[in-house]
This record gives structure tokens, C-alpha cells and sequence, in this order.
């Protein structure tokens, strides 16, 4: 059921612990609300009788309809028959309140769902229509600045799209090859990059990595080298777009194409043009392509690491080309700044992404060389279309449904800390435990299978050097558990250091950080500068 929330009246209903986060929370909400605090502590204890019960009798004339914590217990259907107004489910935590109460009009409230998990359903499926129906359009394709790729459109009308590299791939085996192609394709990217070695001279394995990727994608597929026998060889193989063209290889390249895209950039060495310089040159170097009849080009003006030699300058030539050249498609190479700046790469790809799509950039290329770049396409991926829908929308890119974070939050959920509650009962402070004693069961050696996502906690018994058993798991609870009936752990203090390396190690993995045993898993971040 839909309501229209500017002309509601709606009833909250917490426990006393939560009433004041509650009301504070709700006061940032256009919505009138009222909140109703029931005679007990803790809000989540509440189930649905107890609320019908409670809310029998109450003078609640007035209310349009009542919000009853998300997490609560039972068929919310009794609060309903029991006051006569319409009640669903609110959302599970308080600072969730406004986004929710403001969106009554635009969601399908449920007895069932907690609010907070239809809205973001329903902003990420509205992100998700917005995109895919521009990614579509076929109208469009014929448009100045617009062409196809084995089916792809891209161009100055179409969303950005995501090009992942694989690195010196003739290094690599067939198997290699094609297993990075599978990650990258589920990982979001709209196009298989096959990244050869700098000098060239090696076109069988150009041939060779292009067919291997074939084997196992159908999107279209770039090859990146200035070497024109490995242009040759990989065009003969079946690629869709080279990377890239500049002076000394631009004519010969031409003669090799014949419906492949051609990325053109300045030089094929880094010369410290000033921008206005590096955009004249550039095109000229595309009406050079033009006149050699190529009819798809994309422009690179190469986006160049922070510091040295620097990023500000290749952004500037980016803006000065595109003010220039309106309708020319623009590539840019995002894997230059992600992997060769000492910082995490979800928030640098998802900055350098929305000033790409400010500058309507085509193709977005990027890679996963070292270890900190672990995840960029995927992370690219969705700040591609985080920023396409924001410029869709007119907004910036936040309450989209969408988001990027990942160690930090839009809003913190936690409850407040009741301060008075020290002035009621004895505070005790802990200090540093002194070494436990060796558990009589036995102890533990945990690892991580990061090719299989889980977690493996190695039982030794006693002084034996030889494992007896290993529990596998993805998340430490199931883990943890599992140990407890085998009855592996027989000390409490045991029990909590396995509970606490088993969660460490759970939160290694998800956010693809090292995990040691007995050692900080985030030691030298900025939290302990």
C-alpha cells in the first residue's frame, strides 16, 4: 500500500531506551510522526502481540498509520485487527527513520520487509532501470559521436563503459587468460582488455590471447600494444577495438583495420606537453585517422599519475578537449592513477569515475596489478553507474540506492551511549590479559583460501606437530560453532581468542585485507597514526 506522505500522520513505535534517538531522528523527516514509547526497555524484545496488547485503547485518533520497528517478532496483522489502522513494518534501525518516512509516497510499505530494505530495493532498481534503458537505446546509436563494438553502443549518448585489462597476457596460459576474463566479466566490465608487453614482437601470443579470451566472453574484446604485427595478428584473431594509435604507427594501423575501434592517443611516450599542446596534437592526429577512412576513433589524452608527472595537467587536456570536441568518444586509463597511488582504491576510482562522466567519457580502462587494486573493475563498474545515474537525475551521486562505502557509513546506526548508566553501576576497565595457557584440546592454525572465499581453522592436538583436523567455513560464527560440538575448545579464554581470530579473519577477507594471526588487522592504517 502506497500513501502520500506530505499528508500523513504517522505513529512510531519504540521502547524506552530508544525513544529520545527516535524522536531526534524523526524531527529530520518532512513527514508528521509521533513517537509512541511502549512500557519496556528494549524495542527489539517487543513482538507483535505484545504491541497489539499494549496499543489497545490508546488514543491514537488522528494517525494515519503506524510504523513498528523492522526486526520485531510475529504477524504484524493483530496490531492492525487490534487498533483499526493500517500498521506495517518501519525500518530496523533509527537513523534510517528519515530516508524512509520521506519516501512513504514512492514505496510499497510490507507487514513483512523491514521499510529500510524495500527503499533500498526500490532506489537501486530505479538506478538499475535508469541505466540499463540508456545502455539500450538503439535510437541513438546513428548520432554523431555514437558507433558499436560486437554489439556494444558506447559513445557521447551512452553510460561509460568499463574496459579491464589483462596485464602482459603472453606471460600467462591459455587457462590464465581466460580465467581473468571470467572474473573481469563478473566483476562488471563491458570490456576484455588484452594487455601485451612493452617492445612488442610477439604476435603468435596476441593471436593466441585473443582467441582465449573468445573462448570464454562474448563482449567485445581490445587489444593493447603500439606494435602493428600484434594489431595484425590479434584483428586476424577476431578483436574489436586497438589500443592504441599515435604518429609513428597511426597509418600503418589504419591499413590493418577494418571495423575495429581505434584508440588514438598524443605519443607513445610521455612528453610534458602543456595541455592546449597535447589536445592540438591529439587532433590532429584524429583527422589524420579520419582522412585514412577510420571510421570509429576514440580520443585519449592519457590520464597521468598524481605528483609525477602529474594528474592535474592530464585532467585539464581531458576538459580542453572535450569543451572543444563536444561529439568525439573519450577513452582514459583510470589503472594510471588507482595503481600507482598508495591509498584505497574504491574511493580513487569512485572520484575518478564521476569526473570522467562529467567529461562524458566512453571507456573507462582499468586494472588489478597489484594487490591494493584488488577489485577495481568491480568497484569502477558500479561508480559508473552511481555517476551516470546521478547526471541523470541532476543530483550528486548519493541516495541513489547505489554506494561505494565500505569501511565507513552515510549514517551511523549505533546506539547512543548512556553516559548516567556509569554513575549507576561499578565500571571495571580491562587491562592487557597475561598469556593464556595452553588449551588441553588442543590449539589453532587459521588460514585464508582466498581463491575459494572461506576460512580454514587447523586443529593440532596437544604438542603434535601433524594437523588432526580442519573445519572450513566462509564466516566465523558457523566456524566457531562447528569447533564448539566437536568439542575442540575446552577454556573459555580459548574460546574468545578463536572467536576473535575467526571474526578477524572474516573481515580480512571481505575487505580483501591481509589476515595474520595474533597480529592487528589493520595495523599502520590511519587509525593508528
Amino acid at each position: 500500500m502506497k500513501f502520500e506522505g506530505a499528508f500523513l500522520k504517522v505513529a512510531l513505535i519504540t521502547g524506552q531506551l530508544a525513544k529520545d534517538m527516535v524522536e531526534r531522528f524523526s524531527r529530520d523527516s518532512k513527514v508528521e510522526s509521533e513517537v509512541i514509547s511502549l512500557p519496556i526497555q528494549v524495542a527489539s524484545l517487543m513482538n507483535a502481540a505484545y504491541i497489539a496488547g499494549r496499543l489497545r485503547g490508546y488514543p491514537l485518533e488522528g494517525f494515519d498509520l503506524i510504523l513498528v520497528p523492522g526486526l520485531i517478532k510475529g504477524d504484524i496483522r493483530v496490531i492492525e485487527d487490534s487498533v483499526g489502522i493500517p500498521v506495517f513494518r518501519g525500518p530496523k534501525h533509527a537513523a534510517d527513520i528519515p530516508p524512509v518516512l520521506d519516501n512513504i509516497g514512492r514505496i510499497e510499505l510490507s507487514k513483512e520487509v523491514p521499510a529500510c530494505e524495500l527503499l533500498s530495493l526500490e532506489l537501486r532498481m530505479r538506478a538499475s532501470k535508469i541505466f540499463e534503458e540508456a545502455s539500450h537505446r538503439r535510437d541513438l546509436i546513428d548520432r554523431p559521436g555514437n558507433f558499436e563494438v560486437r554489439g556494444l553502443a558506447l559513445g557521447v549518448d551512452y553510460p561509460m563503459r568499463i574496459a579491464a585489462e589483462i596485464v602482459d597476457a603472453p606471460l600467462l596460459s591459455d587457462e590464465e587468460i581466460a580465467a581473468k576474463a571470467r572474473y573481469y566479466m563478473e566483476s562488471g566490465a563491458d570490456i576484455i582488455d588484452v594487455g601485451m608487453i612493452a617492445g612488442g614482437g610477439r604476435a603468435e601470443d596476441a593471436y593466441r590471447a585473443v582467441e582465449a579470451v573468445k573462448a570464454v566472453v562474448e563482449a567485445p574484446i581490445s587489444i593493447d600494444t603500439f606494435d602493428p604485427e600484434e594489431v595484425k595478428a590479434a584483428v586476424e584473431a577476431g578483436v574489436d577495438m586497438v589500443l592504441s594509435a599515435s604518429k609513428s604507427n597511426l597509418r600503418r594501423l589504419s591499413s590493418i583495420l577494418d571495423e575495429q575501434a581505434l584508440v588514438v592517443v598524443p605519443g607513445e611516450a610521455y612528453v610534458e606537453w602543456p595541455p592546449d599542446e597535447r589536445v592540438k596534437r591529439l587532433e590532429k592526429l584524429l583527422a589524420e585517422a579520419e582522412e585514412l577512412g577510420v571510421k570509429k576513433v576514440l580520443a585519449d589524452p592519457v590520464l597521468d599519475p598524481t605528483m609525477s608527472p602529474g594528474l592535474t595537467r592530464s585532467l585539464v587536456a581531458y576538459h580542453l578537449f572535450r569543451e572543444r570536441n563536444p561529439t568525439t568518444p573519450l577513452f582514459m586509463g583510470i589503472g594510471n592513477v588507482t595503481e600507482m597511488l598508495d591509498a584505497d582504491s574504491v574511493g580513487v576510482n569512485a572520484l575518478l569515475a564521476c569526473m570522467a562522466s562529467e567529461m562524458n567519457v566512453s571507456v573507462a580502462l582499468t586494472t588489478e596489478v597489484s594487490d591494493k587494486a584488488r577489485g577495481s573493475v568491480r568497484e569502477l563498474s558500479k561508480a559508473s553507474r552511481m555517476a551516470f545515474t546521478a547526471k541523470v537525475r541532476r543530483s550528486p551521486p548519493k541516495d541513489l540506492g547505489l554506494n561505494l562505502l565500505i569501511l565507513k557509513e552515510d549514517r551511523f546506526r549505533d546506539h547512543p551511549y548512556p553516559r548516567n548508566l556509569e554513575e549507576q553501576v561499578k565500571v571495571v576497565w580491562a587491562p592487557q590479559p597475561k598469556p593464556p595457557r595452553m588449551d588441553p584440546v588442543g590449539c589453532f592454525r587459521i588460514l585464508l583460501d582466498r581463491d575459494e572465499g572461506s576460512i580454514s581453522a587447523i586443529h593440532y592436538h596437544g604438542g603434535l606437530d601433524k594437523p588432526r583436523l580442519m573445519v572450513k567455513g566462509k564466516r566465523a560464527e558457523d566456524i566457531y560453532a562447528k569447533l564448539v560440538d566437536l568439542n575442540l575448545i575446552s577454556s573459555l579464554r580459548h574460546a574468545s581468542y578463536i572467536g576473535y581470530e575467526l571474526a578477524k579473519a572474516e573481515m580480512a577477507l571481505r575487505l580483501n585485507r591481509s589476515y595474520v594471526q595474533d597480529e592487528d588487522l589493520f595495523a599502520g592504517s590511519y587509525e593508528h597514526s
